[in-house]
């Protein structure tokens, strides 16, 4: 949140806090498997997942992803022409209300909170960050897990409170408000259509749009209903239930607004930032990570739950993308596409190369990766020296304007 920070063009995630030594070998991974634990203290859960949900938002959302591949078009612009373009009215209105509650960027940080807020605990959050709540209100009846459940009203009072609650709370209240306050409808569809509506490029009208569409579907409540009654993993079990009726609702938004077809990140990757030195890789790690979870599902023995969702993600791999939260693929997401270079205060570490790369590397000496290396280390030091004269021409160029417009 606020004292992390997260830099688009470049893929690099800055957090205030102190690292374990073991993660300099490569073992971050483990904080993706268990990031509650006391072991990583809590600022690093906090911080350190709300900004790696943020890359996440970016490999999955084309919306994103296409404001990530203007600002680099425009810096590749501005190295072969010496001039700076101005930006498209899309990117300029990212953080601006158009007819609507909320932006595009508060509904990006609504969807960060809502992961953050199921990763952590309702229950410690509202403890943390001093939310003012009826304590009868926080805890929910025992279910012998060895986490205390709370209830519907702890997390919506978290997702509507709390530390910076101006960036994410809107869109949650909207929905709340919209639902005549149905917390458990509400939490069963955000995901998926918050996800799709970021494969458009008006993700906030589709999302309004699909919700409201939702609302009025018999069939999708009923099936959320069954679910409610018949599951001990409520909420997780609705996500599942509801993403292909969804995925339908959105579909036929998208189709009456008449928008182009819904587009994942990873295919603007390919499309418009193939000369971006580090997210260009990324398309092949993510089908690795794919790789990886396929193997998993036929050599491990997983319970029933777990060998559902996973066979859900190789029948779709937006899936993985829309529920990042869930310990099963966030492990993956973790494992695999961790951003590629995270600066914490004691040491700075990046993301491995794929391992394509390195077989290149091993039977092509001529290769680019026998200059770059195993990890992106090398890349970041030609990137942000690039991106830096381009923010200075910026900063310059905005300067001037501003100079002429009081001259007038």
């Amino acid at each position: 949140m606020m004292d992390g920070s997260y830099e688009y063009l470049s893929g690099s995630a800055t957090i205030p806090a102190t690292a374990p030594e073991q993660w300099k070998k490569g073992e971050i991974h483990e904080f993706y498997a268990r990031p509650n634990d006391q072991e990583w203290g809590e600022k690093l859960c906090r911080v350190l997942f709300h900004e790696s949900l943020h890359f996440w938002q970016f490999l999955s959302s084309g919306y994103i992803a296409s404001l990530v591949a203007e600002d680099w078009e425009h810096l590749v612009h501005f190295e072969k022409k010496g001039e700076i373009k101005p930006y498209s009215e899309k990117l300029k209105n990212f953080r601006v209300k158009q007819n609507f509650a909320f932006s595009s960027y508060n509904l990006v940080e609504c969807i960060a909170r809502y992961w953050d807020v199921h990763t952590r605990n309702a229950n410690k959050i509202i403890e943390k960050e001093k939310i003012e709540i009826d304590k009868n209100k926080v805890y929910a009846a025992d279910m012998g897990l060895s986490t205390p459940v709370y209830t519907e009203h702890a997390f919506d009072t978290v997702m509507q409170f709390g530390e910076d609650c101006q960036l994410y709370a809107e869109p949650y209240r909207w929905m709340l408000k919209q639902s005549k306050n149905d917390s458990y409808f509400t939490n069963s569809v955000f995901p998926a259509i918050a996800s799709f509506a970021f494969l458009t490029e008006k993700p906030v009208e589709v999302f309004c749009e699909s919700f409201s569409m939702a609302l009025k579907s018999n069939k999708l409540k009923k099936k959320l209903n069954d679910v409610g009654r018949k599951s001990r993993m409520q909420i997780h079990a609705a996500w599942y239930e509801s993403y292909h009726d969804v995925l339908e609702i959105v579909s036929e938004t998208v189709n009456y607004m008449s928008l182009p077809k819904l587009k994942l990140g990873i295919d603007i990757i390919g499309e418009q930032l193939q000369s971006h030195p580090i997210f260009k890789e990324f398309p092949t790690k993510i089908t690795n990570m794919l790789g990886n979870i396929k193997f998993d599902s036929v050599t491990v023995t997983l319970p029933p739950y777990s060998q559902h969702i996973l066979q859900m993600a190789i029948s779709d791999l937006h899936v993985v993308f829309t529920f990042f939260g869930e310990p099963d693929f966030r492990y993956y997401l973790g494992r695999a596409l961790h951003p590629p270079k995270i600066i914490f205060q004691n040491f700075t570490i990046f993301a491995n190369r794929p391992v394509q790369t390195k077989l290149a590397k091993f039977f092509n000496s001529t290769t680019k990766g026998d200059d770059y290396g195993d990890n992106y280390e090398k890349h970041y030091v030609e990137l942000e020296d690039r991106i830096k004269n381009f923010r200075n021409a910026q900063a310059k160029d905005a300067y001037e304007i501003s100079k002429d417009h009081l001259k007038k």
